[in-house]
């Protein structure tokens, strides 16, 4: 019992970690993709 409490706990940990690093890296991603993609296009559009 005390096992399979354990390895459960560690999941869930592990889990919520990796969860919020990947979730972090993504948004780190997708905020640069974004602020590159608005940069350009304010750049492109102060131009014209």
């Amino acid at each position: 019992m005390d096992t399979l409490r354990f390895g459960r706990l560690d999941s869930l940990r592990f889990g919520l970690l990796d969860s919020l690093r990947f979730g972090l890296l993504d948004s780190l991603r997708s905020g640069l993709l974004d602020s590159l993609r608005f940069g350009l296009l304010d750049v492109v559009t102060d131009r014209l």
